[in-house]
């Protein structure tokens, strides 16, 4: 997701963070981007690729996202 310069001055120009699905595994997870600032999931740095649950909160720069999948474990677009 681009949040573009002006939305948030705190984000990085470069990749901040990526939430990733995997498909075979079905399920998503976050991946640190190439930022100086660190993004955060629960109020805890990111660390690792930590899989992603239903209503977990990133936050990247000082904008809080929350994530609600419409797919994983027991639905996916293909079945």
């Amino acid at each position: 997701m681009d949040f573009g310069a002006n939305s948030d001055p705190h984000v990085s120009r470069d990749t901040h963070a990526a939430v990733v699905y995997d498909h075979h595994a079905r399920e998503f997870f976050v991946e640190r981007g190439h930022s100086r600032n660190l993004p955060l999931l629960n109020g805890a740095t990111v660390r690792g690729e930590p899989v992603l649950q239903p209503y977990d909160v990133l936050r990247v720069g000082q904008t809080d996202l929350l994530f609600l999948p419409l797919c994983g474990k027991t639905f996916a677009w293909q079945d």
